[in-house]
């Protein structure tokens, strides 16, 4: 069991530096503004909704949300894409989901992106995502990646679908079970939505 924690911690921890890495990449990015600029209409502000454990939350037009891609730096690597959002402008420590998806081609709507499955030659590059949450006291609880965790006796179920994506904004729905650094704690996320500007 220690041996468990460990690896999950560190993979944990791996991921969510590099999600909160690239998201503050962001930083002098201005707040996103509604499609239209009818304010009174909530449908046309960018939000982030979801569920944690059956309770609602939602972040609405804040700053540091968006989709941001990122090319292949390699032959062999992938294409890298992160969806974030936060609940405070500038404020990237607490009340945050972020959604990272990792595959050799760009990613597309209608596609349902989940935790990968080796391929069975071994070295290729492979579909993968992780999904980050950061509660209101700052705790962090991610998803875990097939191959490494679920033989572990973790769930393993993250998954995200890109419904609808322009030059100007994504739209996506997703679901995981998520784990605290240590994996003393899981969280149920259902009917998480976003809808949020595209940054290039």
């Amino acid at each position: 069991m220690k041996k468990q924690k460990t690896i999950s911690s560190i993979a944990c921890v791996g991921l969510l530096i590099g999600v909160f890495f690239l998201s503050s990449c962001k930083k002098e990015t201005p707040p996103p503004v509604p499609i239209t600029q009818n304010n009174q209409n909530p449908t046309t502000q960018y939000y982030v909704r979801f569920k944690i454990n059956n309770v609602l939350h939602t972040y609405i037009n804040s700053a540091n949300s968006g989709m941001m891609n990122m090319p292949p730096v390699s032959p062999d690597s992938c294409y890298g894409n992160i969806i974030s959002g936060y609940a405070t402008a500038n404020d990237m420590q607490h009340n945050g989901m972020a959604l990272t998806i990792s595959d050799p081609q760009q990613v597309t709507a209608n596609v349902i992106y989940t935790n990968f499955t080796p391929s069975a030659s071994g070295e290729q590059e492979m579909q993968n995502l992780a999904i980050n949450y950061i509660d209101s006291s700052g705790v962090s609880y991610c998803s875990f990646d097939q191959s490494l965790f679920a033989p572990l006796g973790f769930v393993s179920n993250g998954r995200i679908t890109i419904t609808d994506m322009t030059a100007t904004y994504v739209k996506a729905s997703f679901s995981a079970t998520l784990y605290n650094i240590n994996t003393s704690q899981s969280l149920t996320l259902t009917d998480g939505e976003v809808y949020l500007p595209r940054s290039h």
